[in-house]
């Protein structure tokens, strides 16, 4: 009996120390009542507890499996060796041990409870809610259980619930960081941020090193454009935990957002000197110094980063990349390679190496390239099209349409697929094809200036002249500062067949309000039928007589019409011609001559 109660003092001793947080003392007291009694399943119980407090998973999980042993009908055992594999995210063994427990104990809540978070981080949410909610009937005040509910229901995406939930939890516990924390991001979700950040503010006071809630808290404010007081909150999480790249690329992404590339930079860098081994930070400097078309500050990165890891496949694609951007293609296709080789099914690395084949000219290198991103992933619509590309630059154009056709089958709307297609029937003179084509991309995007310039083409050559201006105009519309369009329609205008009349008058004398017939002549000098001539006069000469008419290429036509002049003296007669041209706008050119108006014509036999 001695040796017994002397086991039982030691395991009161040592619930005593971990009342009062003392977690190594209550080892120590655990310890000695085992060695008082090596078959005390409280002892080994509580000594499960408190290596678990320590942090000490795998030997709490032994000495819960030694209590379990000693005693299998121990329901807090189970209960606690459920807690330690959930801590080492053996989940779905941490689910079968809190069974376990409840099996012994169905209505004790925490054991519910527990199962459902299990339950939650394997993302099986449905069954989370089961569990807490059994919880919530044997124990309606249990706030921890109603804040798990909230989770879960956020994850569901049944944002009112949860917030009902949370409201619950805090109600019952007002310090409950958890459901605080909770609140705050399903507010988030709801996109009530101003709400979202009192929330996280009442868990950051509750616990102020909560490095997540401080995350969470500084989203929020990027969305609401607070950007400067995002960037403090995102300071105050890498201060917490310097460790964790989450919290300097949240910080990043702002001053990204802000364009404060080189802040960013500075940023990653500081990350690089605190640990100089993380690669993934050199890997998002690089893509920062992208963006800033610092390419070869971007290949020094890389190689940074290979130094570190030679067999780093996007070290090697990246620097490919960087490569292509200044055209350096031969060292380019090289890196990828490298890539290749780490992961022959890099489809990245295969798409990049074949656009630096394109850019040497060297089509069916590019060719097999991209047949072979579309044999790893037969919906890469971009392939296709690359594959399309590369295939017009052979002016193999049936095959192009047919790689596009597959683009346009997985992307309807690609508009890039659609304009390819559109000049690879121009490229086989199959014009209407072609317009249908462009008509497409401009149906999807009315401000498709290419679309505009590329269907104006494919009218002139249809020869439809006026509705290639027409596009051409659109486009400029578009872009007025367009130059490809402008020298399209340039050129549209330079080749176009149209007419150009010649007028000949030969009279030099008329006699004042007086009618007088006179004769004129118009030779069509152009290489187009002039149609729907008019002539028009200036305001000082009346004239009868005059009719329309047309006027073939390299034809002229005299006749006779009745003038009076009304004004007296050395005259401007200003004969405009107006007409048009078969699928042409409207032309107008005006032609001067001198006459001179006497009140009567001077006698021949003076």
């Amino acid at each position: 009996m001695a040796k017994r109660y002397d086991a039982g003092t030691w395991l009161d001793k040592g619930y005593e120390h971990m009342s009062n947080s003392k977690y190594k003392d209550a080892l120590s007291a655990f310890e000695k009542a085992i060695k008082v009694d090596p078959k005390f399943a409280n002892a080994w119980n509580g000594t499960g507890w408190a290596l678990y407090e320590l942090e000490r998973y795998e030997e709490a999980l032994v000495a819960y499996d030694e209590s379990i042993k000693l005693d299998p009908k121990f329901a807090n055992a189970w209960n606690g060796k459920g807690w330690a594999l959930y801590q080492l995210k053996r989940y779905e063994e941490a689910i079968t041990a809190f069974d376990e427990a409840i099996k012994l104990d169905p209505k004790n809540t925490q054991y519910w409870c527990e199962k459902g978070e299990a339950l939650f981080h394997l993302e099986r949410y449905d069954e989370a809610l089961v569990a807490l909610d059994e919880a919530i009937k044997l124990d309606p005040k249990f706030a921890n259980a109603w804040c798990g509910k909230g989770w879960a229901l956020d994850r569901l995406k049944c944002y009112k619930e949860a917030i009902t939930a949370y409201d619950e939890a805090i109600k019952l516990d007002l310090k409950n960081k958890d459901a605080w924390q909770g609140k705050g991001r399903t507010l988030s979700h709801l996109e009530h941020y101003e709400e979202a950040i009192a929330a996280f503010d009442e868990a950051i006071n509750l616990d102020p090193k909560n490095v997540y809630v401080c995350g969470d808290k500084g989203w929020a404010l990027s969305q609401l454009e607070r950007y400067d007081d995002a960037i403090l909150v995102f300071d105050k999480a890498i201060q917490l935990d310097p460790k964790n790249k989450i919290w300097w690329d949240h910080k990043v992404r702002v001053l990204s957002h802000l364009k404060r590339y080189e802040d960013a930079i500075a940023v990653y860098d500081m990350a690089i000197h605190l640990d100089p081994k993380c690669i993934g930070y050199m890997l998002k400097k690089a893509d920062i110094l992208f963006e800033l078309k610092r390419y070869e500050e971007v290949i020094t990165a890389f190689e940074e980063v290979l130094k570190l890891d030679l067999k780093n496949k996007d070290a090697w694609q990246g620097k490919g990349r960087a490569l292509t951007y200044l055209e350096h293609y031969e060292e380019a296709i090289a890196a990828f390679d490298e890539a290749i080789k780490l992961d022959p099914e890099y489809e990245y690395a295969w798409s990049s190496k074949g656009r630096a084949f394109s850019s040497l000219e060297r089509y069916d290198d590019a060719i097999v390239a991209f047949d072979k991103v579309i044999k790893l992933d037969p919906k890469n619509e971009y392939a296709w099209c690359e594959k399309g590309d590369a295939l017009s630059s052979l002016k193999h154009y049936k095959e192009a349409i047919a790689a596009f056709d597959e683009a346009i089958k997985l992307d309807p709307e690609c508009e890039y697929a659609w304009i390819s297609k559109g000049r690879a029937f121009s490229s086989l003179e199959r014009y209407d094809d072609a317009i249908v084509a462009f008509d497409k991309v401009i149906k999807l995007d009315p401000k498709n200036e290419y679309a505009w310039c590329d269907k104006g083409d494919a009218l002139f050559e249809a020869e439809k002249y006026k509705e290639a201006i027409d596009c051409c105009e659109q486009g400029l519309k578009v872009n007025p500062n367009d130059k490809s369009i402008k020298e399209t329609l340039k050129e549209i205008w330079d080749r176009i067949p149209k007419p150009d009349l010649e007028i000949t008058f030969d009279e030099t004398e008329l006699v004042l309000n007086e009618w007088d017939k006179v004769s004129i002549n118009i030779e069509n000098t152009g290489n187009a039928k002039a149609e729907n001539i008019q002539l028009s006069f200036s305001k000082d000469f009346e004239t009868r007589g005059l009719k329309q008419f047309d006027l073939d290429r390299w034809a002229d036509k005299s006749f006779d019409f009745a003038i009076k002049p009304t004004a007296k003296g050395k005259n401007l007669l200003e004969i405009t011609t107006t007409y048009t041209s078969e699928g042409n706008p409207e032309y107008t050119k005006t032609d001067e001559f001198w006459i001179d108006v006497v009140k009567q014509k001077k006698s021949e036999d003076y």
